[in-house]
């Protein structure tokens, strides 16, 4: 079926192609040997490979397949966090009988967050048991 016959057949495939596009979150499909075999713009801006061998943000192609192959066991989606390029990215894993869907997801500045909170709340604890203070808190 040509592109265009497919695009009448289905026409919510071509939307479904702009939408997968313009998200915020990186989408790729993986062939049986783990090997990329479609992926979005986000995909490949958060440091995944266009195409080929899927092993980044494992320390070898070996870490890779393990996950893999964990993820078409249980059947069910397997998520991870991993380093790629830089950035600090959730990954979810979804098993199919022909491949494997992986959607990441930046998570760096939700860390970045966290983060600061914890230091603002260690600062806090750090003033009140200097102070040698209590806090007393109301919620009416």
């Amino acid at each position: 079926m040509t592109g265009m016959a497919l695009e009448a057949e289905f026409p919510m495939l071509r939307a479904l192609e702009r939408w997968s596009e313009r998200t915020a979150t990186g989408l790729a499909w993986l062939d049986g040997a783990g090997d990329v075999v479609w992926s979005n713009a986000r995909w490949r801006a958060l440091g995944g490979p266009a195409a080929g061998a899927w092993s980044v943000g494992f320390a070898t192609r070996a870490d890779a397949e393990v996950c893999l192959a964990r993820a078409r066991a249980c059947g069910e989606s397997v998520t991870l966090e991993q380093e790629l390029a830089g950035r600090r990215v959730r990954l979810a894993l979804e098993a199919g009988p022909d491949g494997v869907m992986v959607t990441a997801t930046d998570i760096t500045g939700e860390l970045r967050e966290i983060e600061a909170l914890l230091r603002l709340e260690e600062r806090w604890r750090f003033a009140l048991d200097g102070a040698g203070i209590g806090v007393w808190d109301w919620d009416v």
